[in-house]
């Protein structure tokens, strides 16, 4: 029955061509994404030196999972878009003499498509990892200045009084604390600081 409604050749090569443009749009789009919420992260970073005069560089890295999104929007993007040309071509009879045009429409389709389908990827991708990979980088990047006075407290509290060592310590730790002072601490991240301190102590861990 397809091979009624559009040519075995024009429909292969469509298919490729829809396949290449849903990778290369949504692919662009989510890197567009990801470089957003870098520029995101370095204005808190900016805007807490303005506060403190205290500069954290941030660190944002690419999350792997995010390419599952890539490649599963890509892949529904091709099977929605040869859905809609099979449909046109099969509900309003057209008829194409050259495969060429059969190609064009679908590059057409795949690429407005491509548009609509990383919206729908990108909700998905906001509620599973965007949401709680920014709202860590951010808290991370707030509170840093917080977290090396909360080390600087626990290391002086046990007579560690090198400041090489409790940057080292800080370093270790700096982006697994997240209480706002020392009197907030909690159990695990005690544990957290320790663990660094005696890790920091023990050259064959350095």
């Amino acid at each position: 029955m397809l091979g009624t409604l559009i040519p075995e050749d024009a429909f292969v090569w469509t298919a490729a061509v829809m396949a290449i443009t849903s990778f290369i749009v949504i692919g662009l789009l989510f890197y567009g994404r990801y470089t957003r919420k870098k520029k995101e992260i370095v204005k808190a970073a900016v805007k807490k030196y303005e506060e403190t005069n205290l500069y954290i560089s941030p660190k944002m890295k690419f999350d792997p999972a995010i390419v599952l999104f890539w490649i599963g929007g890509s892949i529904l993007n091709v099977l929605f878009s040869m859905c809609v040309l099979i449909l046109i071509v099969g509900h309003l009879a057209v008829t194409f003499e050259s495969h060429i045009l059969y190609i064009l429409v679908g590059f057409i389709i795949s690429f407005f498509v491509a548009v609509v389908m990383y919206l729908i990827t990108q909700v998905m991708a906001n509620g599973i990892l965007d949401a709680k990979a920014v709202k860590n980088f951010l808290k991370s990047v707030v509170s840093s200045p917080k977290t090396r006075i909360i080390v600087g407290t626990v290391c002086k509290k046990l007579g560690i009084m090198d400041q090489t060592t409790v940057d080292r310590v800080y370093d270790r730790v700096g982006d697994r604390i997240r209480s706002a002072s020392y009197d907030e601490l909690t159990p695990d991240e005690v544990l957290i600081i320790n663990k660094a301190i005696e890790d920091s102590k023990d050259p064959s861990r350095q």
